[in-house]
């Protein structure tokens, strides 16, 4: 028709970012504790779901290893995969000297002392 525009063609709504995403945490040993920014978050394996986009401190602790952290990127849409491996904690046993051996060595010295200024 004559003198009439054609409508504006509509807004198509924008699509939104993903600004969040996972974190997969795996530990060696299995079973540790998982802290995400020093707050507990569950017992490995474990995902972590709707985590915002942004760098994480990741945390795990067992009894008997060492704690471990590792600094990790979430993108938002993607998974992110935590691999951590947990050193054990050495065991140290200090052997306590027994008070038995120590006071018999003092009596065997002590009776061939007394032995020995007879003699003279």
């Amino acid at each position: 028709m004559p003198g009439c525009r054609p409508a504006p063609a509509p807004n198509a709504p924008s699509p939104t970012p993903d600004t969040t995403g996972q974190i997969v945490v795996v530990s060696a040993p299995a079973g540790a504790e998982l802290f995400l920014d020093n707050t507990f978050r569950g017992i490995t394996p474990v995902t972590l779901s709707d985590i915002p986009a942004g760098s994480h401190l990741v945390t795990v602790k067992q009894t008997g290893y060492t704690d471990a952290s590792q600094t990790v990127t979430v993108t938002g849409g993607q998974s992110t995969p935590v691999a951590i491996g947990l050193v054990a904690v050495p065991t140290t046993t200090k052997t306590p000297l027994s008070v038995v051996p120590v006071v018999g060595a003092f009596a065997i010295t002590g009776i061939i002392l007394a032995l020995g200024r007879r003699k003279e």
